[in-house]
């Protein structure tokens, strides 16, 4: 049973569904720690991991003790997980389904293969939403050529076939 003096218990019973066990998981030191650093995001239920983060915006919080010989860092989410929900699955990760790493909330993740966490990203996003090459020839359906999944400018390959043939003619005698 929670404890109803625990300054962060307010936060753990303000998402039941997720939480349902949390009654019965006594909230270790670990568990206690990482709900001091939470912030709810009333407008999409994120709680938002507000300690360290690494580059990716991913939380960490460091668990066990130097004395003993385990301090760790453990990243925030996988720690709420096994904390609210229980153990990830050997082989799986956990996919934010909210999309932001730094989210904690254990509603917003679930425990996928790395294939289908890929799938589900927007991973390579970035490049399908480009209209020009890096040169600044658009991407239409004449100017673009499409080999082994990657897309390329027709013009500045006929630029550099170009360019090569001139240096290897160029080269003989």
């Amino acid at each position: 049973m929670i404890d109803p003096e625990n300054t962060c218990a307010p936060i753990a019973l303000q998402h039941p569904p997720a939480l349902a066990r949390a009654r019965d998981v006594p909230l270790g030191d670990a568990a206690l720690r990482l709900l001091k650093r939470v912030e709810i995001d009333t407008s999409t239920g994120c709680w938002i991991f507000t300690g360290g983060v690494t580059a990716n915006g991913y939380g960490q919080i460091r668990l066990g003790r130097i004395a003993e010989g385990n301090r760790r860092l453990e990243y925030a989410h996988r720690l709420a997980y096994e904390v609210f929900v229980g153990p990830i699955p050997d082989g799986y990760c956990l996919d934010h389904l909210c999309r932001r790493p730094s989210c904690v909330f254990p509603n917003h993740l679930q425990p996928v293969t790395q294939a289908e966490k890929v799938r589900r990203g927007d991973s390579g996003l970035h490049l399908k939403v480009k209209t020009h090459c890096p040169q600044g020839h658009p991407y239409s359906e004449e100017n673009t050529s499409i080999y082994r999944g990657g897309r390329f400018c027709r013009h500045c390959r006929r630029d550099r076939s170009k360019v090569r043939y001139q240096r290897i003619k160029g080269s003989r005698p």
